[in-house]
C-alpha cells in the first residue's frame, strides 16, 4: 500500500489508483513540452513542431475534459464573480477569434503555441478548483515531477541551456509551499531539495524570473508566518520591512533610473541589464497608442514593432528576436498588447480578487496560502509571468478557483476531506462545515 502524503490513514478515494489520473497527465505532458520547446525553440511549421505541440494540445483536451465535468456542477462562486468570471472567459474567446482565419500557418500559430490562443484559455481549470481530488492529484505528482526536476538539473552543468529541460518540473517545488503543514519529513525534506535546486536552475539559464518568483514567494510565506506570531521576530521582521520600504523611497530615484538603463556598471564593470525589459512598456504603449489599439488590443497573433531589435538588426544585419513581435515576456504587456486594457484589468481584477479573498476571507490557513501565491504571481506579473499554457499557469489559475470558492473558503480544513470520504459526495465535491455568507 503506498503511503498517504497527508498521513498514514488508508483513503479508498485517494489510494494508489487514483479514480482521476487527467490532472496527472495533464502537469506531466505541459512540463515536458515547456522543457523541449525552450530548448530547441523550433521555428515555422514543420514535423518536429507539430509532434511537440500534439503534446501540449494533448494536455489542453484533457484540461477541457476536466472543466467539463466541473460545468456539470453548480457554481460555489459568488453571484457577482461567477457573472464576472463568465464574461472574462466569453471576452478571451473573442479575442482568439479575432485572429483566426482560415489559413493552415494561422491557425497552427494561433493553436499550437503555448504563448498565443491555448495561453488564454488555461482560466477555465478554475471551474475545478473546488475538486478537493485535483489537490490531491497535484500533491502526489508534483512532488514526483520535482524529483524529476532534481534528476534532470545537473545537465546544466554539461551546458547552462540543458537545464531548460529541468526548469519547468522544478519550478512546481515553489508551489506546492501551501502544502507545507500537511507534508511529512521527508517530502519537507525533497521541497527544500527541490527549492535549491529550482535556484540552482535560475542561474544556469540565466533566467531570474524562476528565482525572482521563489525569493518572493518564500519570503511572503515566512513574513505571514512570522506576523501570525507575536515573538521578537516578529518585531525584528517588522522593523525590518519598514527600514526597506524607507530605503527605497530614499533612494526611488537612483533605482528607478538604474531600472531604465540596459547596461549598468557595477564597480568598474560592465553588466548587461537587458532583461529589466522597463523598455518594452514605453515600446508596446507607444505602437498600441499609435494606432488606437489600447482599449482591445491586437488579438493572440497581433504585433508590436519593437524599435531596439530593429536596431539591432540594422547594426549587425541579425537580430535575437524579430522586430514585430507577437511573443512579449512581461505578463502586463502580454495582457495589454492580446486584449487591450479590457483584458488586462479584467485578469488583474479576477487574480487580486482571488487572492485577497484567499488571503482575507478564508478560514484554513491552507487557502490562506493559495492566496498569497496568486498576489505574488500577480505582482510578478509586472516583470514576468505572461499567459500560456504551462504547468504553473494550470496551478496557479486552479488557486484562483479554490479561492473564488465561497465553500472552500467556509471551510475550516478543505484537505480534512482527503482523510475522511464521508465529507466528500460522489462529486467528491467540499461540503460546508460552517454557514457561507
Amino acid at each position: 500500500m503506498e503511503a498517504y502524503p497527508f498521513g498514514n490513514q488508508y483513503n479508498p478515494i485517494t489510494s494508489h489508483r487514483l479514480r482521476n489520473w487527467d490532472f496527472f497527465w495533464i502537469l506531466t505532458l505541459l512540463c515536458i513540452y515547456t522543457g523541449f520547446i525552450q530548448y530547441f525553440q523550433p521555428k515555422g511549421f514543420n514535423a518536429f513542431k507539430i509532434s511537440i505541440a500534439g503534446t501540449m494540445f494533448i494536455a489542453f483536451c484533457l484540461l477541457v475534459r476536466i472543466v467539463w465535468k466541473s460545468v456539470r456542477r453548480r457554481s460555489t462562486f459568488s453571484r457577482f464573480f461567477a457573472s464576472f468570471y463568465t464574461l472574462y472567459l466569453v471576452y478571451c474567446i473573442i479575442t482568439i477569434c479575432r485572429s483566426a482565419e482560415m489559413d493552415t500557418q494561422v491557425i497552427a500559430n494561433l493553436l499550437g503555441n503555448y504563448t498565443t490562443g491555448l495561453g488564454l484559455l488555461v482560466p477555465i481549470i478554475a471551474l475545478a478548483g473546488d475538486r478537493i481530488i485535483n489537490y490531491d492529484v497535484l500533491l502526489r505528482t508534483g512532488l514526483k515531477l520535482v524529483w524529476v526536476g532534481i534528476f534532470l538539473a545537473p545537465l546544466g552543468f554539461i551546458e547552462g541551456r540543458l537545464a531548460l529541460f529541468s526548469s519547468p518540473f522544478i519550478q512546481l517545488s515553489y508551489l506546492l509551499l501551501p502544502f507545507w503543514t500537511y507534508l511529512n519529513k521527508k517530502q519537507k525534506q525533497l521541497l527544500i531539495a527541490g527549492l535549491v535546486v529550482c535556484a540552482l536552475v535560475s542561474l544556469l539559464t540565466n533566467v531570474r524570473a524562476i528565482l525572482m518568483r521563489e525569493l518572493l514567494l518564500i519570503g511572503c510565506f515566512v513574513t505571514y508566518f512570522l506576523l501570525r506570531k507575536k515573538s521578537v521576530i516578529t518585531i525584528l521582521a517588522a522593523i525590518s520591512a519598514v527600514l526597506l520600504v524607507v530605503l527605497l523611497i530614499t533612494y526611488a530615484d537612483t533605482l528607478s533610473s538604474l531600472f531604465a538603463q540596459r547596461e549598468i556598471d557595477v564597480f568598474g564593470i560592465k553588466i548587461d541589464n537587458d532583461q529589466n525589459r522597463a523598455w518594452m512598456y514605453e515600446e508596446v504603449y507607444a505602437d498600441l497608442n499609435h494606432k488606437n489599439d489600447l482599449t482591445f488590443g491586437r488579438g493572440p497573433l497581433g504585433k508590436y514593432f519593437s524599435s531596439f531589435f530593429f536596431s539591432v538588426y540594422e547594426y549587425s544585419g541579425s537580430s535575437a528576436d524579430d522586430y514585430y513581435r507577437y511573443n512579449i515576456e512581461v505578463g502586463i504587456l502580454s495582457y495589454l498588447l492580446k486584449g487591450g486594457y479590457v483584458l488586462l484589468w479584467s485578469t488583474l481584477f479576477l487574480l487580486i480578487a482571488a487572492g485577497f479573498l484567499g488571503l482575507t476571507k478564508a478560514n484554513n490557513p491552507f487557502v490562506v496560502g493559495l492566496g498569497i501565491t496568486i498576489l505574488c504571481h500577480s505582482l510578478g506579473m509586472f516583470i514576468e509571468n505572461y499567459p500560456k499554457l504551462s504547468a504553473y499557469d494550470v496551478v496557479i489559475w486552479l488557486y484562483v478557483g479554490a479561492c473564488l470558492s465561497n465553500t472552500v473558503r467556509a471551510s475550516k480544513d478543505p484537505l480534512e476531506g482527503l482523510k475522511q470520504p464521508f465529507l466528500m459526495n460522489s462529486l467528491y465535491r467540499i461540503k460546508p462545515l460552517m454557514p457561507v455568507g
